[in-house]
């Protein structure tokens, strides 16, 4: 539970309160992203953060209709399927596991470019700006995510590598 996440309890009981009152308005557009390196505990965190807000936690996108991977488009419209099946329940929250595959190979660049853009920045914009259902997500690489994309999260929480405290 959150319990297990000390180093973040303040804004595990900020985003508690956010996402509740998400589900019971029905807002549109709330997505949290948290980053941070591998096995910091970011997908068990968004388990723990659903279940706190009282509400199921779908993960979308993780494998084609034939059960292989998915590519980019797979994902994308597995999220929009889930959005279109949960709207307006007001008891189901999404969580996009590796926003990478969202953001293609887009990179930073020289100057204020990204490089590798995969499919139409608006579109992503309008995405994340409309969503019916909260959705979380997480990426190992905040550096390359565009800073109009970071803008339309309503949380950015960064995950570290547990202390040795923290794992006793």
């Amino acid at each position: 539970d959150l319990g297990d996440f000390s180093g973040c309890a303040d804004a595990a009981a900020l985003l508690t309160r956010l996402l509740g009152g998400a589900l019971r308005t029905g807002a549109a557009g709330i997505n949290i992203l948290i980053h941070g390196p591998p096995g910091t505990g970011k997908t068990e965190f968004a388990r723990s953060l659903a279940a706190a807000a009282g509400a199921g936690l779908f993960s979308v996108g993780e494998a084609d209709e034939d059960g292989m991977e998915p590519n980019r488009w797979d994902r994308i419209n597995a999220l929009q399927l889930a959005h279109r099946v949960l709207a307006g329940r007001g008891d189901s929250m999404l969580l996009f596991d590796e926003m990478e595959d969202l953001i293609g190979d887009a990179r930073p660049g020289a100057g204020d470019w990204f490089s590798h853009r995969e499919g139409s920045k608006i579109w992503v914009n309008r995405l994340l700006e409309s969503n019916a259902v909260p959705v979380i997500w997480t990426t190992n690489a905040v550096g390359n995510i565009d800073p109009a994309i970071l803008r339309r999260m309503s949380f950015v929480l960064p995950f570290d590598l547990p202390t040795v405290a923290t794992g006793q």
